[in-house]
């Protein structure tokens, strides 16, 4: 690799775009209002690192998810945080409330400390969490045995497998109901990401209730097959009633019909009330913390005038 004396930072021409998206894989944003920074490296046209961002999550036009990627070796030499001021003048030009790093950040990480260090500050906390399916059966069928053919969330109520729904609807559902956007959750449906058995839909007189979407992590060498529920979302007027637990049910009835007993999934102890309590009630265990980091407007203002490359980065510029 050539000395590089300089990068620029700017957004990608049309020819340089692919590349910006290999470094983010499969990206959780979807392809759709993406939005895109880069740096390039000097002398040459070199690619070292980029941001994604995009916004309208959950339907709302100030709150924006972004991804940066630098390549590893280029890491610590101010690019990211030069890259970072950029998206916040972005954001803050285009009337951005919240801006939330789209991917969970392990408690202590060095992603951890890059994010803390422009200024970010964890909006959710969450645990991973290991159930099994015996040992959610074992607690959820006696809960749901008095409210069955009586509970007004129940009755007329029908839990089919995500196959049976059209995913355009699911997706509306859960970007209406959890945030999100609903291209990445049809992507997701259509591309076999999200398990379509596994995964399930509560409905009444044609209308979505309830929906989960879990998919089916393949047996490794550590582990046999194992599903991770990645959402469950109930409609906001039916949350205090059983349909969580009547899901939870159903996945866990589902996961033995495949042969599988392991499930996991993440939890915020704050949010995500229910999760937690059906995860202690089925004697889960919980595992390493991660965060959803975030900042706000006035945050990005201040940090704006703060940041500063490292005295042995790189020296920026911008064309």
């Amino acid at each position: 690799m050539a000395k590089l004396t300089g990068f620029e930072i700017l957004p990608p021409r049309p020819d340089q775009q692919q590349a910006v998206d290999a470094l983010f894989g499969d990206d959780p944003l979807g392809r759709e209002n993406l939005h895109r920074l880069a740096a390039f490296g000097r002398p040459g046209d070199m690619l070292l690192g980029a941001i994604t961002v995009r916004p309208g999550s959950g339907g709302d036009p100030t709150i924006a998810h972004f991804r940066i990627h630098i390549i590893e070796q280029l890491r610590r030499q101010g690019i990211g945080t030069k890259l970072a001021q950029h998206l916040f003048q972005m954001a803050l030009a285009n009337n951005c409330r919240t801006l939330i790093l789209g991917e969970f950040v392990n408690d202590g990480s060095s992603q951890h400390a890059f994010t803390q260090a422009i200024g970010m500050t964890p909006q959710r906390s969450y645990k991973r969490w290991h159930v099994t399916a015996s040992a959610s059966l074992k607690w959820a069928m006696p809960y749901l045995q008095p409210y069955r053919d009586s509970h007004p969330h129940l009755v007329g109520t029908q839990v089919v497998p995500l196959a049976e729904v059209d995913p355009a609807a699911v997706s509306q559902f859960f970007t209406e109901f959890y945030g999100g956007y609903a291209d990445r959750y049809q992507q997701d449906i259509r591309n076999n990401l999200t398990h379509n058995q596994l995964s399930a839909v509560a409905i009444r007189d044609g209308q979505i209730l309830a929906a989960t979407l879990v998919e089916l992590m393949t047996a490794t060498k550590d582990r046999p097959d194992c599903a991770r529920l990645n959402l469950i979302a109930v409609r906001r007027d039916l949350r205090l009633g059983p349909l969580a637990v009547l899901l939870s049910a159903d996945m866990a009835t589902r996961m033995q019909l495949y042969g599988i007993e392991d499930c996991v999934f993440n939890a915020d102890e704050q949010h995500d009330r229910y999760a937690v309590s059906y995860a202690k009630r089925c004697k889960g265990r919980s595992g390493v913390t991660q965060y959803r980091m975030a900042i706000d407007a006035d945050r990005m203002r201040q940090e704006m005038q703060k940041i500063k490359v490292p005295p042995d980065g790189l020296e920026p510029s911008t064309r």
